[in-house]
């Protein structure tokens, strides 16, 4: 898969994702999130090597293998090195980890419940 692809992914993973359209769920491991398709699922994750940190994502098949995987660093690597205010892909992809994270674990259902019951305690 080419590395346009893999951003054209991002992009739209963030875009569903922040719109709710998306169902992203826990997997065995710590933080670790995965949403379905029809024939296909991707992982998003974090990894720590050192010092550094980085955004992995997986594609898998129908039957759970990884066909494909890209890291922050190589989508970064694809861009001109500038001063722009461009978000990184590492800032893009670290959004989106956290986005799945609180898709996974129903936050916004928490802190809606949470809002609830502190403004009934007036």
């Amino acid at each position: 898969m080419s590395v346009d692809k893999h951003k054209s992914l991002v992009k739209a993973l963030i875009q569903k994702t922040d719109a709710g359209k998306l169902e992203w769920k826990p997997t065995a491991s710590s933080n670790e999130f995965q949403v379905s398709f029809t024939n296909s699922s991707l992982i998003i994750t974090d990894q720590t090597r050192g010092e550094t940190r980085d955004i992995l994502m997986l594609i898998l098949n129908e039957l759970g293998e990884v066909v494909e995987r890209f890291t922050d660093v190589e989508l970064d690597a694809t861009e001109p090195r500038t001063l722009s205010m461009d978000p990184t892909w590492f800032n893009r992809m670290d959004a989106l980890l956290n986005s799945a994270r609180r898709s996974a674990l129903g936050s916004d259902r928490i802190l809606n419940n949470i809002l609830t019951e502190l403004k009934g305690g007036d």
